[in-house]
This record gives structure tokens, C-alpha cells and sequence, in this order.
């Protein structure tokens, strides 16, 4: 990592100068910006990074970005973007040299992820949001409440209602931001990449990528079993660009670009009912809801590695799952109506609640950064839980 930062700092020294003249007074505000980012980087995020990459986008005005991929090998975070003029871009064609785009990384972004004592968590610290059972909207409020998202930089809670057909967006403190609801058809799975909202649409088949406010940037797939088609599209993940989609009828998961081309398909013939996924650094965890076990796949060829059969005497029907920074799987059961933690073995650590009835009909569970489980439930009391 050293390396890249000392060609950063060679790149930078090289543009102060070849092009002092041509920008005169603005360059020593621009570098001295530049430098102090840099130096952030350096000493709050870059050692946090387990890869590191630079794109240079030349077809979107000369643009060029850098981008991260966390310790827990899935979190990713664009870190800085440049914007060239054309001059310097046809000499350097290099690392970018002006800040004119940046994504300031919040407290939350930079936090170490925490491994909580999953032995104290029995009841939830915080119930909200209320059940509303008719078919008409309202902020804050959810009919049928299935996925969950927190968005890697802000911390900021995002939740799929497949019957309002709407995302609503939180603060960390759960006050409400806005919601958005453009070409949404049941949305369900929620993940997010390159500051990106991807949603599943399970109601009409198809995948859409929105801005983090809502702005839909494009949707991909139809009804069917080929390439970019899909039936009952459920939960999502990315890594670095590639996107993870579990088709719960297709029995497979589809592997999209990070433009939502085709790439691969995953699982055939060996899945039945998938229905979440999450991406580590080397491997991709599927969770098999009709007999329930966790396939685990080499993330470079998309091979089966192993799988962890004995989930399937504890659970009943789970729906999503997620992983901490120690690979621990913490998986919802509506049956069960718990939140059951085990380890990349299948060894069960704990189970929060036993037919608990904030957990009543529980979908996706989450955590975050700071080692709580976040959930969303048919609750009418609460349809959105933190243990």
C-alpha cells in the first residue's frame, strides 16, 4: 500500500509542475485540498483496505476514481473522484490530479466493524416504526416490511415495503429521510455498490440500480430462465462491481456486472430456493431455504466449496442472513419467529427470542459497524427492531 500512496504523492508533485502556469492561483487551493484528503486516506482509511484500485473512466469526462474494499472483503466505498481537464488527461493519462467530486467519508464509513457479545442480546434496545395493513402509504409506517439495507458511508437505513412498493430511507437515529418508489414492482433484496442502491424487484422480475436518493439509473430482466432473466428475484449482494441475485424459482443465483450485464450463473442444479447471499473477499455464502443449509462457492470460479448442513435441524424457515467481520452467520426464521447466530461451521452460538413477538414474521436481518442486529418484522408494534 506504501507504493501506492508514494506514486500518488510522484503523481501529484508531477501536475504542480506541468501545469502551475495554465491555472495560476488555483492550484495552490486545489493541491492544498488534494494533499489534506490524501493525508486522511493515509492515516484513517487506506490501512483499513484489503484492496485497492484505480478506474479510469474515460468516457464519463475524464473522470477517474478511486475505490476500496473493506476489511470484511464486501463493504465497498468509492473514495475520491477526479476530474481532469483535457489537457492534463491527454499528457498525464495517470492517476487524476484535481478534486472537483469528492465523497467525504463519514465516522461511520471509517469505523472498525464490532463483534459484539452476542451471549447479552435478548431483547431489542429500540422498537419502531408502525404495521399499517391498508393499501395507502405512510411515512414511516409499512405493510409488508422484507428488506433491510445500511448504507456503507452514512449509516443510513434503507427498507423495501413489497406491498407499498416503496423504499423508505433513515438516519442511523431511525428519524425519516425520504422514500422513493420509482419503477418499484415488490421490492425486496437490498444491497449496495459504487453509490448505488440495488433493489430486487420481485414482483415484476427485474433488477433496478437507483441513486442513493432514489433516482432510478437503470433496470435489467424480465420473467424467464435465460441470461438477464428472472423468477423471484430475492436477496442481493455485491463485490467489487459484480452483483449476486438469488432467483428463488429459477433454484440459482445469477452473477451480473457491475453495468448489470450478464456474467455467470451460480448453483445450478445444486440450490433450491435460494434466497440470500452475501460475498466475503474469497467466497460466496447462498442460503438454501428448502432444505435449509448454507452452500458456500469459491468467488473466483463459482465452485462449491462446502456446505453446512446441520442448520437444518434448528431452522424452519429462514429468509436473509447476514455476516460479521468474523464470518458468524446470523440468519432470521419466521417459523421459529428468532434470530439464530452460528459459526462458519455451523456451531450455534446463540438464538435471540423464541417465538418472540417483534420477530413475528421476521425478513431480513443485518449488522452493523457498531455489532447490532437490525431486522424488519410484521410486528404491529414495531416492524423495526435493533438487538
Amino acid at each position: 500500500m506504501a507504493t501506492a500512496i508514494d506514486h500518488f504523492y510522484t503523481q501529484l508533485e508531477s501536475v504542480r509542475a506541468n501545469i502551475r502556469e495554465q491555472i495560476e492561483s488555483a492550484i495552490d487551493s486545489l493541491i492544498e485540498k488534494q494533499t489534506k484528503l490524501i493525508n486522511r486516506l493515509e492515516t484513517e482509511y487506506l490501512s483499513q483496505l484489503t484492496e485497492y484500485k484505480v478506474t479510469d473512466n474515460t468516457n464519463q469526462s475524464n473522470e477517474i476514481s478511486i475505490r476500496g474494499v473493506n476489511k470484511d472483503g464486501r463493504t465497498e466505498l468509492t473514495t475520491i473522484r477526479f476530474q481532469l481537464n483535457q489537457d492534463v488527461y491527454d499528457n498525464l493519462q495517470n492517476i487524476g490530479q484535481f478534486v472537483t467530486n469528492t465523497t467525504v467519508l463519514s465516522d461511520y464509513a471509517l469505523r472498525e466493524p464490532v463483534i459484539p457479545d452476542y451471549q447479552t442480546k435478548t431483547n431489542p434496545v429500540i422498537s419502531c416504526f408502525k404495521k399499517n395493513e391498508t393499501n395507502s402509504p405512510v411515512l414511516g409506517e409499512f405493510k409488508s416490511p422484507w428488506g433491510l439495507a445500511i448504507e456503507p458511508n452514512s449509516g443510513n437505513i434503507y427498507i423495501s415495503d413489497r406491498s407499498h412498493y416503496c423504499v423508505q430511507v433513515f438516519n442511523p437515529d431511525t428519524k425519516f429521510l425520504y422514500k422513493f418508489s420509482q419503477e418499484m414492482g415488490g421490492p425486496v433484496g437490498i444491497c449496495f455498490s459504487h453509490n448505488r442502491v440495488l433493489v430486487c424487484q420481485w414482483g415484476k422480475n427485474y433488477i433496478t440500480a437507483h441513486s442513493l436518493t432514489g433516482e432510478v439509473l437503470k433496470k435489467v430482466g424480465k420473467k424467464g430462465v435465460g441470461k438477464l432473466e428472472f423468477n423471484s428475484p430475492w436477496g442481493i449482494a455485491a463485490s467489487c462491481g459484480d452483483l449476486f441475485v438469488c432467483e428463488r424459482e429459477n433454484d440459482r443465483v445469477q452473477v451480473l456486472t457491475e453495468n448489470l450485464g450478464f456474467k455467470s450463473f451460480l448453483g445450478e442444479g445444486e440450490l433450491k430456493d435460494p434466497r440470500d447471499v452475501k460475498v466475503t473477499s474469497n467466497e460466496v455464502y447462498v442460503l438454501d431455504a428448502h432444505n435449509p443449509c448454507m452452500h458456500i462457492y469459491n468467488l473466483t470460479d463459482y465452485q462449491l466449496i462446502r456446505s453446512i448442513i446441520s442448520l437444518k435441524s434448528q431452522i424452519s424457515n429462514p429468509y436473509f442472513f447476514d455476516l460479521d467481520r468474523e464470518n458468524n452467520i446470523i440468519i432470521s426464521d419466521a417459523a421459529n419467529q428468532c434470530i439464530y447466530i452460528f459459526s462458519n461451521t455451523g456451531v450455534l452460538i446463540h438464538r435471540i427470542g423464541e417465538l418472540l413477538e417483534v420477530l413475528k414474521d421476521i425478513m431480513a436481518v443485518v449488522i452493523d459497524k457498531n455489532g447490532r442486529i437490525c431486522c424488519v418484522s410484521g410486528c404491529s408494534q414495531g416492524v423495526f427492531n435493533i438487538f
